[in-house]
């Protein structure tokens, strides 16, 4: 089946049916406010075209990506809504990723490692989740964590130009290495 594009949102859908094996050419699927606990196996198993998979609002409280080439053509990554509690380290592996969202987990905590482990510009979300991240600037490669706290009311004047310096003197360093 030459399908490329599939929206099974608001499904109530606990898993995929075994149909699904059949969708070796699907590049984009949402599969988004269902009832998902874990990532279905089927999803990468089948098809290595796919470049968008949306998961939100889902009960995820794992995410691993099981049966997934590293070669895999995933560039976007919706994982909103859920119930993780850490970043899916899994991500490191696939050199096509370039957007993670993570918004409104319960994500408190960003592994130390993790710049040092994904070699490629990757950029991902973190609003809204169990901690006020505090700012991180990380080196190449470039990974940009939107934080949560800059969003909010509560924000000190301090914090925000605190921000912009570091902002700053990383692009600097960047641009001169």
């Amino acid at each position: 089946i030459n399908l490329k594009v599939l929206y099974l949102r608001r499904n109530l859908l606990k898993a995929l049916p075994k149909a699904f094996e059949e969708l070796k050419m699907l590049e984009e699927l949402d599969l988004s406010e269902n009832r998902f606990k874990a990532l279905p196996k089927e999803i990468f198993a089948h098809s290595d075209k796919l470049q968008k998979l949306n998961m939100n609002a889902n009960q995820l409280e794992t995410f691993e990506f099981v049966g997934m080439a590293e070669n895999s053509e995933l560039q976007y990554l919706f994982l909103a809504q859920n119930k993780l509690k850490k970043i899916p380290m899994d991500i490191k592996k696939f050199k096509n990723i370039k957007y993670v969202n993570l918004d409104e987990n319960e994500i408190f905590e960003v592994d130390p490692n993790l710049n040092e482990e994904i070699q490629y510009d990757l950029e991902i979300t973190l609003y809204n989740n169990k901690k006020n991240f505090e700012p991180i600037i990380l080196k190449k490669p470039l990974l940009l964590i939107f934080l949560p706290w800059l969003f909010r009311k509560s924000t000190s004047v301090g914090n925000l130009i605190k921000l912009i310096l570091y902002s700053f003197t990383y692009l600097y360093s960047a641009l001169v290495a």
